[in-house]
Protein backbone atom coordinates (compact mmCIF):
# COMPACT_ATOMS: atom_id res chain seq x y z
CA UNK A 1 0.00 0.00 0.00
CA UNK A 2 1.32 3.36 -0.78
CA UNK A 3 1.74 5.48 1.87
CA UNK A 4 -0.09 8.60 2.56
CA UNK A 5 2.16 11.91 2.35
CA UNK A 6 1.76 14.51 5.41
CA UNK A 7 -0.04 16.81 3.29
CA UNK A 8 -2.95 14.20 3.60
CA UNK A 9 -2.97 13.63 6.95
CA UNK A 10 -3.41 17.63 7.51
CA UNK A 11 -6.17 17.50 4.87
CA UNK A 12 -7.90 15.18 6.82
CA UNK A 13 -7.76 16.90 10.16
CA UNK A 14 -8.55 20.09 8.85
CA UNK A 15 -12.04 18.24 7.64
CA UNK A 16 -12.17 16.65 10.94
CA UNK A 17 -12.21 19.97 12.55
CA UNK A 18 -14.51 21.70 9.79
CA UNK A 19 -17.34 19.47 10.83
CA UNK A 20 -16.83 19.70 14.80
CA UNK A 21 -16.80 22.96 14.45
CA UNK A 22 -19.92 22.54 12.59
CA UNK A 23 -21.38 20.55 15.09
CA UNK A 24 -20.64 22.73 17.55
CA UNK A 25 -21.98 25.79 16.39
CA UNK A 26 -25.23 24.67 14.60
CA UNK A 27 -27.75 26.01 17.37
CA UNK A 28 -25.47 29.42 18.04
CA UNK A 29 -25.99 33.01 17.06
CA UNK A 30 -23.10 34.90 16.70
CA UNK A 31 -20.96 35.98 18.53
CA UNK A 32 -20.53 32.42 19.44
CA UNK A 33 -19.98 31.94 22.94
CA UNK A 34 -16.62 30.86 23.57
CA UNK A 35 -17.35 29.87 27.59
CA UNK A 36 -19.81 27.18 26.27
CA UNK A 37 -17.71 25.88 23.43
CA UNK A 38 -15.25 25.54 26.41
CA UNK A 39 -17.27 23.20 28.67
CA UNK A 40 -18.20 20.92 25.66
CA UNK A 41 -14.10 20.90 25.26
CA UNK A 42 -13.80 19.68 28.73
CA UNK A 43 -11.85 22.65 29.70
CA UNK A 44 -12.30 23.02 33.67
CA UNK A 45 -10.83 26.71 33.49
CA UNK A 46 -9.87 29.52 31.69
CA UNK A 47 -6.81 31.36 33.38
CA UNK A 48 -5.66 35.39 32.09
CA UNK A 49 -2.90 36.01 33.23
CA UNK A 50 0.73 37.82 31.58
CA UNK A 51 2.57 34.98 29.70
CA UNK A 52 5.22 35.07 27.61
CA UNK A 53 3.63 33.79 24.45
CA UNK A 54 -0.42 34.71 23.42
CA UNK A 55 -2.21 31.76 24.89
CA UNK A 56 -1.14 27.40 25.66
CA UNK A 57 -3.23 24.46 26.83
CA UNK A 58 -2.53 22.34 29.67
CA UNK A 59 -4.39 18.61 30.82
CA UNK A 60 -5.36 18.57 34.88
CA UNK A 61 -6.43 15.55 35.85
CA UNK A 62 -9.98 14.93 34.28
CA UNK A 63 -9.73 18.08 31.95
CA UNK A 64 -8.29 21.28 30.10
CA UNK A 65 -7.05 24.17 31.56
CA UNK A 66 -6.10 26.89 28.96
CA UNK A 67 -3.70 30.10 29.54
CA UNK A 68 -4.49 33.23 27.92
CA UNK A 69 -1.74 36.10 27.93
CA UNK A 70 -2.96 39.69 29.11
CA UNK A 71 -1.71 42.66 31.27
CA UNK A 72 -2.64 42.46 34.94
CA UNK A 73 -4.89 45.41 34.53
CA UNK A 74 -7.40 43.43 32.69
CA UNK A 75 -7.31 40.17 34.42
CA UNK A 76 -9.86 40.18 36.21
CA UNK A 77 -12.27 42.30 33.55
CA UNK A 78 -11.38 39.48 30.96
CA UNK A 79 -12.73 36.71 33.71
CA UNK A 80 -15.50 38.39 34.29
CA UNK A 81 -16.18 38.88 30.59
CA UNK A 82 -15.57 34.84 29.84
CA UNK A 83 -17.99 33.98 33.17
CA UNK A 84 -20.80 36.51 32.22
CA UNK A 85 -20.82 35.69 28.47
CA UNK A 86 -24.44 35.79 27.05
CA UNK A 87 -25.33 36.18 23.34
CA UNK A 88 -26.06 39.66 23.64
CA UNK A 89 -22.85 40.83 25.33
CA UNK A 90 -19.14 40.55 24.63
CA UNK A 91 -16.15 42.95 25.88
CA UNK A 92 -13.47 40.31 25.02
CA UNK A 93 -10.73 41.45 22.27
CA UNK A 94 -11.31 39.99 19.03
CA UNK A 95 -8.06 38.83 19.17
CA UNK A 96 -8.25 37.35 22.83
CA UNK A 97 -11.59 35.55 21.45
CA UNK A 98 -9.08 33.97 18.20
CA UNK A 99 -6.35 32.96 20.95
CA UNK A 100 -8.80 31.28 23.16
CA UNK A 101 -10.64 29.57 20.23
CA UNK A 102 -7.41 28.42 18.90
CA UNK A 103 -6.97 26.45 22.51
CA UNK A 104 -10.02 25.05 22.38
CA UNK A 105 -8.96 23.63 18.42
CA UNK A 106 -6.21 22.21 20.32
CA UNK A 107 -8.31 19.97 22.91
CA UNK A 108 -9.68 18.13 19.58
CA UNK A 109 -6.29 16.02 18.87
CA UNK A 110 -6.69 14.72 22.24
CA UNK A 111 -8.41 11.32 23.37
CA UNK A 112 -10.90 12.15 26.51
CA UNK A 113 -12.17 9.02 26.41
CA UNK A 114 -8.92 7.28 28.46
CA UNK A 115 -7.19 9.00 31.72
CA UNK A 116 -4.92 10.30 31.16
CA UNK A 117 -5.86 12.22 28.18
CA UNK A 118 -3.53 10.88 25.43
CA UNK A 119 -2.33 12.93 21.90
CA UNK A 120 -3.81 11.32 18.78
CA UNK A 121 -0.72 12.90 16.99
CA UNK A 122 2.07 10.56 16.17
CA UNK A 123 5.94 11.48 16.38
CA UNK A 124 5.92 12.16 12.96
CA UNK A 125 3.04 15.17 13.41
CA UNK A 126 4.74 16.69 16.92
CA UNK A 127 7.56 17.07 14.20
CA UNK A 128 5.09 19.60 12.18
CA UNK A 129 4.49 21.74 14.55
CA UNK A 130 3.60 24.68 12.05
CA UNK A 131 0.67 22.21 10.36
CA UNK A 132 -0.15 21.85 13.89
CA UNK A 133 -0.63 25.38 14.50
CA UNK A 134 -1.83 26.41 11.49
CA UNK A 135 -4.77 23.43 11.61
CA UNK A 136 -5.57 25.79 14.94
CA UNK A 137 -5.73 28.74 13.37
CA UNK A 138 -7.68 27.48 10.53
CA UNK A 139 -10.01 25.72 13.58
CA UNK A 140 -10.49 28.80 15.56
CA UNK A 141 -11.65 30.69 12.27
CA UNK A 142 -14.07 28.10 11.59
CA UNK A 143 -15.23 28.10 15.13
CA UNK A 144 -15.76 31.63 15.70
CA UNK A 145 -16.98 32.25 11.68
CA UNK A 146 -19.15 29.45 11.27
CA UNK A 147 -19.99 28.60 7.77
CA UNK A 148 -23.68 28.46 7.98
CA UNK A 149 -23.90 31.78 9.92
CA UNK A 150 -21.54 33.76 7.88
CA UNK A 151 -22.86 32.83 4.17
CA UNK A 152 -26.26 33.53 5.56
CA UNK A 153 -24.77 37.36 6.55
CA UNK A 154 -22.73 37.19 3.07
CA UNK A 155 -25.96 36.46 1.15
CA UNK A 156 -27.69 38.89 2.24
CA UNK A 157 -25.62 41.88 2.13
CA UNK A 158 -23.11 44.03 0.21
CA UNK A 159 -20.02 42.73 1.55
CA UNK A 160 -18.08 44.73 -1.15
CA UNK A 161 -18.54 47.85 1.94
CA UNK A 162 -16.00 49.11 4.15
CA UNK A 163 -19.15 49.39 6.40
CA UNK A 164 -20.63 46.24 5.71
CA UNK A 165 -17.01 44.26 7.00
CA UNK A 166 -16.60 46.51 10.06
CA UNK A 167 -20.31 45.83 11.04
CA UNK A 168 -19.89 42.01 10.64
CA UNK A 169 -16.75 41.45 12.24
CA UNK A 170 -18.18 43.22 15.24
CA UNK A 171 -21.45 40.98 15.28
CA UNK A 172 -19.12 38.19 15.23
CA UNK A 173 -16.97 39.27 17.70
CA UNK A 174 -13.57 38.70 15.79
CA UNK A 175 -11.08 41.06 13.98
CA UNK A 176 -11.44 42.55 10.47
CA UNK A 177 -7.84 40.90 9.28
CA UNK A 178 -9.80 37.38 10.84
CA UNK A 179 -13.22 38.04 9.05
CA UNK A 180 -11.19 38.75 5.71
CA UNK A 181 -9.04 36.02 5.90
CA UNK A 182 -12.08 33.77 6.83
CA UNK A 183 -14.01 35.15 3.48
CA UNK A 184 -11.19 34.08 1.79
CA UNK A 185 -11.60 30.36 2.24
CA UNK A 186 -15.79 31.00 2.06
CA UNK A 187 -17.47 30.08 -1.66
CA UNK A 188 -19.61 32.44 -3.33
CA UNK A 189 -19.16 34.83 -0.25
CA UNK A 190 -20.09 37.41 -3.27
CA UNK A 191 -21.46 37.40 -6.68
CA UNK A 192 -20.15 40.61 -7.22
CA UNK A 193 -16.33 41.39 -8.78
CA UNK A 194 -13.94 42.59 -6.46
CA UNK A 195 -12.17 41.99 -3.47
CA UNK A 196 -11.78 43.22 0.37
CA UNK A 197 -8.33 43.36 1.78
CA UNK A 198 -6.82 44.55 5.38
CA UNK A 199 -3.67 46.92 4.83
CA UNK A 200 -1.59 47.26 7.91
CA UNK A 201 1.53 50.14 7.77
CA UNK A 202 4.59 49.67 9.09
CA UNK A 203 7.61 51.90 9.00
CA UNK A 204 5.30 53.85 6.66
CA UNK A 205 5.15 51.11 4.25
CA UNK A 206 1.45 49.90 3.80
CA UNK A 207 1.19 45.70 3.42
CA UNK A 208 -1.82 43.46 2.43
CA UNK A 209 -2.40 41.66 5.68
CA UNK A 210 -5.09 39.67 4.41
CA UNK A 211 -7.37 39.39 1.13
CA UNK A 212 -10.37 37.82 0.04
CA UNK A 213 -11.01 38.01 -3.60
CA UNK A 214 -14.55 36.87 -5.33
CA UNK A 215 -14.51 34.50 -7.74
CA UNK A 216 -14.79 36.13 -11.11
CA UNK A 217 -11.88 38.27 -10.23
CA UNK A 218 -8.85 35.60 -8.86
CA UNK A 219 -7.19 35.62 -12.58
CA UNK A 220 -7.40 39.32 -13.01
CA UNK A 221 -5.68 39.43 -9.54
CA UNK A 222 -3.90 36.60 -9.69
CA UNK A 223 -0.47 38.50 -8.18
CA UNK A 224 -2.34 40.68 -5.70
CA UNK A 225 -1.37 38.58 -2.22
CA UNK A 226 -0.86 38.65 1.31
CA UNK A 227 2.45 40.98 1.32
CA UNK A 228 2.03 42.65 -1.30
CA UNK A 229 3.22 46.68 -1.22
CA UNK A 230 -0.45 48.46 -1.50
CA UNK A 231 1.59 51.39 -2.89
CA UNK A 232 2.88 49.24 -5.86
CA UNK A 233 -0.05 47.12 -5.88
CA UNK A 234 -2.93 49.88 -6.09
CA UNK A 235 -0.95 52.91 -7.64
CA UNK A 236 1.27 55.81 -5.87
CA UNK A 237 -1.64 58.42 -6.10
CA UNK A 238 -4.03 56.03 -4.22
CA UNK A 239 -1.41 55.12 -1.68
CA UNK A 240 -1.17 59.08 -0.89
CA UNK A 241 -4.17 59.70 -1.10
CA UNK A 242 -5.28 57.35 1.54
CA UNK A 243 -2.41 58.51 3.66
CA UNK A 244 -3.93 61.92 3.74
CA UNK A 245 -7.71 60.60 5.02
CA UNK A 246 -9.36 58.54 7.62
CA UNK A 247 -11.69 57.26 4.98
CA UNK A 248 -12.84 57.59 1.18
CA UNK A 249 -13.84 56.40 -2.67
CA UNK A 250 -11.74 56.80 -5.53
CA UNK A 251 -12.55 55.84 -9.10
CA UNK A 252 -9.61 54.72 -11.18
CA UNK A 253 -8.31 52.42 -14.18
CA UNK A 254 -6.19 49.97 -12.59
CA UNK A 255 -3.19 48.24 -14.93
CA UNK A 256 -2.83 44.61 -14.37
CA UNK A 257 -0.34 41.72 -16.15
CA UNK A 258 -2.68 40.07 -18.60
CA UNK A 259 -0.18 37.21 -20.33
CA UNK A 260 2.64 38.52 -21.73
CA UNK A 261 1.21 42.21 -22.28
CA UNK A 262 -1.05 44.04 -19.84
CA UNK A 263 -4.83 44.96 -19.09
CA UNK A 264 -6.90 47.69 -18.03
CA UNK A 265 -9.77 47.33 -15.84
CA UNK A 266 -11.68 50.96 -13.95
CA UNK A 267 -12.29 50.09 -10.25
CA UNK A 268 -14.31 51.88 -7.34
CA UNK A 269 -11.92 51.70 -4.29
CA UNK A 270 -13.34 52.15 -0.94
CA UNK A 271 -11.06 52.70 2.07
CA UNK A 272 -11.67 52.81 6.09
CA UNK A 273 -9.30 53.53 8.32
CA UNK A 274 -10.20 50.75 11.16
CA UNK A 275 -7.29 51.31 13.75
CA UNK A 276 -4.40 54.01 14.65
CA UNK A 277 -1.68 53.19 17.01
CA UNK A 278 2.07 54.74 17.04
CA UNK A 279 3.93 54.78 13.88
CA UNK A 280 0.99 52.61 12.07
CA UNK A 281 -2.44 52.53 11.04
CA UNK A 282 -4.87 49.85 9.27
CA UNK A 283 -6.92 50.41 6.74
CA UNK A 284 -10.03 48.00 5.00
CA UNK A 285 -10.27 47.97 1.18
CA UNK A 286 -13.22 47.39 -0.52
CA UNK A 287 -12.61 47.27 -4.23
CA UNK A 288 -15.14 46.59 -6.86
CA UNK A 289 -14.92 45.92 -10.82
CA UNK A 290 -16.85 48.48 -12.88
CA UNK A 291 -16.26 47.27 -16.39
CA UNK A 292 -15.47 44.80 -18.16
CA UNK A 293 -11.04 44.09 -18.42
CA UNK A 294 -10.24 45.16 -21.90
CA UNK A 295 -6.47 45.60 -23.43
CA UNK A 296 -4.65 49.31 -23.98
CA UNK A 297 -5.65 50.91 -27.39
CA UNK A 298 -2.68 49.67 -29.12
CA UNK A 299 -0.75 52.31 -31.51
CA UNK A 300 -1.38 50.95 -35.30
CA UNK A 301 1.32 50.96 -37.67
CA UNK A 302 1.27 52.87 -40.66
CA UNK A 303 0.70 51.40 -43.93
CA UNK A 304 3.55 51.60 -46.72
CA UNK A 305 1.87 52.91 -49.56
CA UNK A 306 4.55 51.85 -52.30
CA UNK A 307 3.86 48.16 -50.72
CA UNK A 308 -0.07 48.88 -51.22
CA UNK A 309 0.30 49.82 -54.83
CA UNK A 310 2.62 47.22 -55.78
CA UNK A 311 0.29 44.68 -54.32
CA UNK A 312 -2.75 46.04 -55.90
CA UNK A 313 -0.98 45.57 -59.29
CA UNK A 314 -0.04 41.96 -58.35
CA UNK A 315 -3.50 41.03 -58.02
CA UNK A 316 -4.61 42.65 -61.81
CA UNK A 317 -1.98 41.30 -63.23
CA UNK A 318 -1.03 37.57 -62.24
CA UNK A 319 1.63 35.68 -63.40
Amino acid sequence: MKKRGRSNKWLDWRQNIAWRCDALTREMSPPIPLREISLRCRVKEVVFQPLLVEAGLAIDDDGFVVFVGCDEEVKQEWTSALKNETQKTRTLPGRVRFSLAHELIHTFFYDTERQPYKSRLSETHYKEIDSLEAACNYGASQLLLPTRQLKSDTNKRDVLSTSCIVDLARKYGVSIECLIHRMANLEDWTSKRGLLAYVHEVSDVYRIRAIAKSASVRGLFEKLSVGSDFKVAFGKAQYEEMKRHSSGNLEYELIYPRGVETGVVKCHLEYRRVATVPNANAFVLALGVVDQPRTPARREHPINEDFLIKLKQAIKEPG
